[in-house]
């Protein structure tokens, strides 16, 4: 895949047969020393968490992970960072709602 910056965070990648296709880089994460790319394809909807693509940088390009065990633990990564996300999202729910407090009810 040959890689061309647009953008700051819109990248356009060549594939096999020579097609250009838009993505945005989501973001940069590490795993085991290795740095990977999250793309989202640019004209997909917001929502749409599972067209999320992840590449491995090797050098100044992106390579596609064709080991298992290496793909499944970016995959296992990604899964606690979105557990943790949750877990701060609720937390912070948790502490805004008790720091609310009712208003007096005089009569």
């Amino acid at each position: 895949m040959e890689l061309t910056d647009d953008n700051d965070n819109l990248i356009t990648l060549q594939d096999e047969e020579g097609n250009e296709h838009e993505f945005e880089v989501v973001d940069v994460i590490e795993v085991a020393g290795k740095e990977y790319a999250l793309l989202l394809p640019a004209d997909a909807e917001e929502e749409d968490e599972e067209s999320v693509l992840v590449l491995r940088f090797d050098d100044d390009t992106l390579s596609v992970i064709e080991d298992e065990a290496e793909f499944n633990q970016v995959v296992a990564y990604l899964e606690e960072l979105g557990e943790e996300v949750e877990d701060t999202t609720e937390e912070e729910e948790t502490e805004l709602s008790n720091k609310r407090t009712p208003r007096d009810k005089t009569h």
